[in-house]
Parts: C-alpha cells; sequence; structure tokens
C-alpha cells in the first residue's frame, strides 16, 4: 500500500513525529500569500501607484510580465507564478515534455544519509521530446548564438533551460523586467509538472539535487530570489528563499540560509527565525545521521548568530523594551563566537570601532583563501558574505549606536580571537562551524557565490576549486555526487546520432548563408574559408566569428581567433578562472549595447512573442 500509495505512508509518519518535527515541518511551509512580489508592492505602495507604474513599463515592452492576470482558474490553480495575458497563446500548450514521479526510497537510503522519515522525495523526469529540444539548446550553447534560444521556444516553449538561459541575456543586458519574466516562466513550467501529492504549504516535499532533471527549478528559484531583492519585494523573495531551503534543508545546495539570515529581519519574520533557529538541533539530535555525512546547522552560519540577535533587538521593540538586555545578550555572543563579522560590518556600515579593538587579531579582515587554515577561510567568507547582503540593516543609526555601545561593553581579553570567552558555549559553537568546514568552503558556497556573482569573494575558495570546477550557467558548479547529466545515458546514443546529423545539415546551411550575404555585400573572403570543411563544428564557430569579423571590418577579417568556448556567451564564463574582468566586460558590455542599439534583443523578444499587429499596438495604447 505505501508503494502504491506514498501520501498514505506520509500520513503515518506524521502521526509519530514528536512536536518539535511538527513545529519545523510548519516553519518550511511556504505561505502563498505573500510569494506575488506585485501584490506586495501593492500592499506598500497602493494599488494606483503600482498600476500606474505597470502601465508605463506595458507601453515600452512588448510581452512585459505585469499587466492583466489570465482566468482567475488559473491564477487559483499556481502558487509560484500568476500567468499574465500575454502568456494566453503558451498556457494552452501542453505541460512541456516535464513530469513528476516520486524517488524510490531504498535508492535514497544507498545515497544519502541526511533524509528524516518523515519527508517525500521528488524528481521530475523529461520525455523524449524534452531530451531533443535540450540536444538543440545544448548545441546552441556551445556555438554561441542566442537567436537560437528563440527558435529552441518558438518550437519548445515551456523548455526550461533555454528560458533561464536566455533571461541571462536579458539580464546582462540590464533588461530586468524581461529577464525576469523568462524565470517566472520557467518557474511555472516545473509547477505546472508538480505532482498532485508534492506540495510546497507541508513542510515535507523534497527535491533530489543530485539529478540534473531538478537543479534547474534549485536555479529559477535562486534567481528569482535575487530579482525579489532587488526589487525591494522582502516578504516575497523570503518565501522563495524558505521553498529553496526547504526542498532540500539538509544540505542547502544553493546556500538559500544565506539569503534567509537577512530575508528574516528584513521582512520582519524575526519570530519565525528564532523559532527555526531553536528547533532545528532539536530535530537534527531526534534522527542524527550516525557515521554518514553531517547536516547544515544553521548556526554554523555567522550571519545566523547576528541575525537573531537583530530578531530579539525588532521583538523588544515592538513591545516597548528599550533596555535590549537579551537582544545585547545575543549580539555579545555572536560577536564574541564570530568575532570577523564585526571590521567588515564596521566598514561597510560606518560603525566606528576604538583603535585597540580593530588592532586584535580576531578583528583582522582576511582578504582570501588561508592555504594553512581552509576552515578560517570559511568563516572569513561567510562573514564576507553576511555583511555585503546585511549591511543596510546595520546601516540604521539605531543599529550603528547598538552595535558600537555593545562591543564597548566586551572586555578586550574576551576579543583575542574567542579563546577567553566567560562561557563554553560561544567557543563550542565556532569549534563545531570550523570542524564542519575543515576542508574549506564548500561547492554548495561555491554555487551560491557564482550565481549570486560576488565575484569579489572568489578568492577565498582554493585555487584546485576553482580552476577546477565545472561550469555552466544552465547548471552552475553541479555536484560531485550527480547520479544523472546531460550525457549518454540521458539522451541515448541513436538520439544523439540523429540529432548531430540533423545539427551538421543545419549548421552548413547557417554557415553558407552567411558567406553568400557577406559576399552579396561586397565582402571578400580568405581561401582557407572557402575550403572549410562545413561538417565540423569547431570550424563553424571558427567561420561564423571571422565572417562576422570580416562583415564588420568591411574585408577579410583579423587572424583567425580560438572559437567560442561552450558557456561563453551570456551567462558564461569566459576567462581561464571562470571570469572576465569585470572593468573589461562592463566596457564591452558598454560598447556592444551602444553598437547594437537594442535591435538584437528586440529581435529576440519579438521571436518568442511574435510582434505586435497594428491592432495589439492600438489595444495597448488604449489601455
Amino acid at each position: 500500500m505505501s508503494t502504491k500509495y506514498p501520501e498514505l505512508k506520509q500520513v503515518a509518519n506524521l502521526t509519530l513525529q514528536s512536536a518539535a518535527k511538527r513545529e519545523f515541518w510548519k516553519l518550511l511551509c511556504v505561505e502563498p500569500t505573500y510569494l506575488d512580489g506585485d501584490e506586495e508592492m501593492r500592499r506598500f505602495f497602493g494599488s494606483k501607484v503600482v498600476d500606474s507604474a505597470e502601465a508605463s513599463s506595458k507601453k515600452g515592452a512588448r510581452g512585459s510580465r505585469r499587466g492583466a492576470h489570465a482566468s482567475s482558474a488559473a491564477m487559483s490553480r499556481y502558487h509560484l507564478v500568476k500567468p499574465p495575458d500575454s502568456w494566453s497563446h503558451i498556457m494552452r500548450s501542453n505541460q512541456g515534455g516535464v513530469d513528476m514521479e516520486a524517488v524510490p526510497e531504498e535508492e535514497l537510503l544507498r545515497r544519502k544519509s541526511t533524509t528524516f522519515r518523515e519527508e517525500k522525495w521528488w524528481t521530475f523526469t523529461h520525455s523524449q521530446s524534452y531530451k531533443k529540444a535540450e540536444l538543440r539548446f545544448l548545441s546552441a550553447v556551445a556555438v554561441g548564438d542566442p537567436n537560437a534560444f528563440a527558435e529552441i521556444l518558438r518550437e519548445s516553449p515551456w523548455h526550461i533551460d533555454t528560458l533561464l538561459q536566455l533571461s541571462e541575456v536579458f539580464r546582462q543586458q540590464e533588461d530586468y523586467s524581461h529577464a525576469t519574466e523568462l524565470v517566472e516562466r520557467g518557474i511555472l513550467a516545473f509547477e505546472r509538472a508538480f505532482a498532485p501529492s508534492f506540495s510546497i504549504t507541508t513542510g515535507l516535499s523534497r527535491l533530489d539535487f543530485d539529478r540534473i532533471e531538478n537543479r534547474p527549478f534549485f536555479l529559477a528559484l535562486h534567481r528569482q530570489v535575487l530579482q525579489l531583492e532587488r526589487r525591494g519585494c522582502m516578504r516575497a523573495a523570503f518565501e522563495h528563499a524558505r521553498l529553496l531551503y526547504s526542498l532540500n534543508p539538509s544540505e542547502d545546495p544553493h546556500g538559500a540560509l544565506l539569503h534567509l539570515d537577512y530575508l528574516a529581519p528584513r521582512s520582519g519574520m524575526n519570530d519565525w527565525l528564532l523559532k527555526f533557529l531553536d528547533t532545528w538541533e532539536k530535530v537534527d539530535n531526534e534522527e542524527p545521521t550516525g557515521e554518514g555525512a553531517p547536516r547544515l546547522n544553521p548556526k554554523f552560519l555567522p550571519g545566523m548568530a547576528y541575525a537573531k540577535a537583530l530578531a530579539m533587538w525588532s521583538l523588544e521593540n515592538q513591545t516597548g523594551d528599550k533596555a535590549h538586555e537579551k537582544s545585547t545578550e545575543a549580539l555579545i555572543e555572536a560577536v564574541l563566537t564570530f568575532p570577523s563579522v564585526v571590521p567588515v560590518v564596521a566598514d561597510k556600515a560606518g560603525i566606528l570601532l576604538p583603535g585597540e579593538v580593530r588592532g586584535l587579531p580576531s578583528m583582522r579582515i582576511e582578504p582570501g583563501w588561508i592555504p594553512s587554515d581552509p576552515a578560517a577561510s570559511t568563516i572569513h567568507l561567510l562573514s564576507h558574505l553576511y555583511a555585503h547582503r546585511s549591511v543596510s540593516i546595520w546601516k540604521q543609526p539605531t543599529h550603528v549606536e547598538w552595535m558600537q555601545k555593545t562591543i564597548s561593553k566586551i572586555p578586550l581579553s574576551q576579543l583575542g580571537g574567542g579563546t577567553k570567552s566567560t562561557t563554553m558555549k560561544p567557543r563550542t559553537l565556532l569549534s563545531r562551524s570550523l570542524a564542519f568546514f575543515s576542508e574549506g568552503p564548500t561547492l554548495d558556497l561555491f554555487r551560491h557565490v557564482i550565481i549570486t556573482e560576488n565575484r569579489s569573494l572568489i578568492g577565498f575558495f582554493s585555487p584546485a576549486m576553482v580552476n577546477h570546477t565545472t561550469m555552466h550557467a544552465y547548471d552552475p558548479v553541479p555536484p560531485a555526487s550527480s547520479v544523472t547529466n546531460y550525457d549518454d545515458a540521458y539522451f541515448g546514443q541513436e538520439m544523439k546520432r540523429n540529432f548531430q546529423r540533423e545539427q551538421q545539415a543545419r549548421a552548413r546551411q547557417m554557415v553558407q548563408r552567411a558567406m553568400q550575404q557577406h559576399r552579396a555585400q561586397g565582402g571578400v573572403l580568405p581561401g582557407d574559408i572557402e575550403d572549410a570543411d562545413l561538417a565540423d563544428p569547431e570550424v563553424q564557430r571558427m567561420l561564423l566569428q571571422r565572417i562576422l569579423a570580416a562583415h564588420a571590418g568591411g574585408g577579410a577579417g583579423p587572424e583567425l581567433e580560438p572559437p567560442v568556448r561552450a558557456g561563453g556567451m551570456p551567462g558564461g564564463f569566459e576567462d581561464d578562472d571562470g571570469f572576465e574582468d569585470e572593468d573589461e566586460q562592463d566596457e564591452a558590455e558598454a560598447a556592444g549595447a551602444a553598437e547594437q542599439g537594442g535591435g538584437i534583443l528586440q529581435t529576440l523578444w519579438d521571436g518568442l512573442w511574435g510582434r505586435p499587429t497594428d491592432g495589439d499596438e492600438e489595444e495597448e495604447e488604449e489601455n
């Protein structure tokens, strides 16, 4: 019965769980009411202001994600994304080849030691037609042709990797409206495939990150968190981060906790944060992992200690407690446990520290990786991540004054690296955190830094990790434990052979058309291009680059450059160390934008949605 009806087993487990577990699962439940960033803006600014801004946005962008939603039936069916009217033509299509099924318990237990008995694990699955679209997508990434994405989406409007990759193209051009719309469309593609028993409101549905089919959902949610933070929709961002964490709370592969330690105090979810920190260890102790890999304790993250103090301060403030004794004790504990946060926050927030405090070894700001102490490298990395995101909170005059007064209360002898604490608790927690990160910053932290684009923090990772980790925009930093990938086992040999033959034929036609157009405009091509093997993908990329250079320069073009590397398009990583120089990148993007005049991006968008007819334009103007 439990195999055929897994929900019955889940109900049985729920009746046996402890009060601590019931509380913890409740804390992981998403509140759908607060997922909509637009609604949050309306609550904050008022409907008239937001609707006026949306009307202006709609005139300036075809297919803007803002505007009237689809039918009320569609709105009630979906929680994560409310599809607007402009999506009506793709909403009528099928699910796009994505489905969902339960992960067999026996298989999961062989691979993971961190699962809880009550959790229900799921995985998305792909149809053969979806896999064919995936092959086309990987080919477009390898060639570096963003226009191919529009062609894929015209035929497969719910292909998620294409939606997310093209979103990065628009985001890097600072077209945030279109970038956000594509991410939301990707999230909706997943939600349309949810199994009836998969729920974001029970706190018990999990997704196996080791499967390539699932990782884009984590990525889409993470990008949604970032865009909601950018817009100032903190409660909506909190709910999305809570969902991202709940998909795999034992491992947190995308570092959702590194958002929650900021978003919980920022969105007023202070009581949630205190209950969460209090309940987690109770649940972990009830069902230990034994000799397996330990779960990630949120208290091991420096930001959580400071977020706890902030949450307590806010709750005291709400009750009229101006003494703030308990929150100050919590802040002292945070400073004694993780002193590395203090100087970084102080520099960013303008908090003045006494000279004798700044001169202490425990207040030293480390610039990067410490070869002799990988664990300390991790603590300093986490301190920078927290300070970078939470500086807006600590900049508030009341918190500046609070931090300064609290630091002055701590004897210098207790700030000497945390070795002479008045109690054992802070030192013990620091020791446990250092033990957990004994091998240095993890792949999960690397993935978080890559996605959030905190490039200045790459130096905190070991050179081996930076130089030898696989990085693609569609699957940034895949886990070493991955059980499915885009390989022969996923596609099948016959599908790959057929696709390669089709692609070679299409690529030859594309290059031949480019050569014909170049000649028709009076261009001259060198003899080595005329004699090239057009069936070779590497040659195809080189020829396209050379033809474009020749066309731009009016002649044969410069010497042949190496082809664009896989992933070396917008949203990819181009340098040998995985990153471009930021100044050079900014200059190149600015020059490219000025030269193209936005035409390429507009062509891409028109290809996705179709050019508006005169009637459509008139209707939009009337609205």
